[in-house]
């Protein structure tokens, strides 16, 4: 259970690291 709990986490951080840096990258070109 710890190793899914851990993977989840990380893809949540991943996922949202990578919609940050397009929302920023966005946010820029305009």
């Amino acid at each position: 259970m710890k190793p899914q709990r851990d993977t989840r986490t990380r893809n949540w951080v991943f996922f949202i690291a990578v919609t940050s840096a397009i929302v920023v990258g966005l946010w820029l070109s305009r």
